[in-house]
C-alpha cells in the first residue's frame, strides 16, 4: 500500500488529491494484501498511509519536492517512515498498527525480504507497544 500526491495537485499549495496505491496482484507480491489482513490491522496500515496525507497537507511544495528527494536515501527513509507510525500511534491506532505489525512478522506467509524490509523500516511490535504506553491518550482506549 501506499499513497502519493496527484502529480498536478502536488504542486498547488491549496486542493491536493492523493492517490492511494494498493496491490491486489498475488502473482508480483512478496508481502501481504491487504485483504489477506485482519480487519483491525487493516485500520492500522491505512491509518498509516493516512498519515503520509497528513504529513504532506502540512509542506509546501518545495518541502514535498525535499522529501521525494530525501526518501532516496535509506536513512531518511526509515527515520520518516518510522516518524509517520509514530503520527497514527499519537492519533489512537496504536492497537491497529501493532496488530498489522504482529502480523506481518508472525502470521503472514510474507516472504523472510519482505519480513526484514517491515522490519527495518517500520516500527516494531514491542516499539509500538513502548510508543503507547508513553501517551496519555491510551490510558483510556482499551486494548482491543
Amino acid at each position: 500500500m501506499e499513497v502519493r500526491p496527484e502529480f498536478r495537485s502536488a504542486v498547488k499549495n491549496y486542493h491536493r488529491k492523493y492517490v492511494i496505491f494498493i496491490d491486489n496482484n498475488t502473482h508480483h507480491n512478496e508481502g501481504v494484501l491487504l485483504r489477506d489482513v485482519p480487519f483491525n490491522a487493516q485500520i492500522g496500515v491505512i491509518g498509516h498511509e493516512l498519515g503520509h496525507i497528513m504529513d504532506y497537507e502540512r509542506r509546501s511544495i518545495k518541502g514535498i519536492l525535499l522529501l521525494a528527494s530525501d526518501y532516496e536515501i535509506m536513512k531518511n527513509h526509515v527515520r520518516y517512515e518510522r516518524s509517520i507510525d509514530e503520527y497514527a500511534i499519537g492519533r489512537g491506532l496504536g492497537w491497529q498498527l501493532k496488530e498489522f505489525a504482529d502480523f506481518v512478522q508472525n502470521r503472514s506467509d510474507a516472504s523472510a525480504r519482505y519480513k526484514r524490509f517491515k522490519q527495518v523500516n517500520y516500527l516494531s511490535g514491542a516499539e509500538i507497544e513502548a510508543a503507547i504506553a508513553k501517551m496519555k491518550i491510551y490510558s483510556v482506549i482499551q486494548n482491543p
